[in-house]
């Protein structure tokens, strides 16, 4: 039981830092090269010659980065729960991988464009959202509900 609630906790830790610091560093990203990743009025979209990041431009994104964190962390503590239940059938993990890859990413995706809606988000924050849930569900969720080695019978341990 321990162990589970530790995965857990490494479940949510590298779900915060992939998916939701993963957006933040995009929609910051984009706007130093010129690219408005939201808004209403002007709209998002290219803007030569100004300097889109600043104090409350950064404030702003982070605020909706918190704001989607309360729904992504959680549909991630829903989706571990579920996987834990799988376990009990057996664990394999490419199959594992190719079910939180999917299940993740749209999950991600859903959530992205669902709370984006509020700030006028575009399409390649909501996608940039859901590969990121992807690359998370598909890569390191696996490894977190790997099933500890059983030890046979007639061994001695170390």
């Amino acid at each position: 039981m321990k162990a589970t609630f530790k995965n857990l906790g490494k479940h949510l830790l590298w779900g915060i830092l992939i998916i939701l610091g993963g957006l933040f560093l995009y929609m910051v990203g984009a706007q130093i090269l010129g690219y408005l990743p939201y808004s209403d009025r002007p709209g998002p979209g290219w803007y030569k010659g100004e300097i889109l990041v600043d104090w409350d431009g950064l404030k702003f994104v982070l605020d909706f980065i918190l704001f989607l964190g309360i729904y992504i962390i959680g549909s991630l503590i829903l989706v571990y729960g579920l996987f834990r239940i799988f376990r009990l059938f057996g664990y394999n993990r490419i199959i594992y991988s190719i079910l939180g890859g999917l299940i993740i990413g749209f999950i991600c995706l859903y959530w992205t464009l669902g709370i984006g809606w509020y700030i006028a988000i575009d399409g390649s924050t909501v996608t940039a959202g859901g590969i990121l849930g992807l690359i998370y569900g598909a890569t390191i969720f696996p490894k977190l509900l790997r099933p500890k080695e059983e030890q046979t019978l007639g061994t001695t341990k170390n």
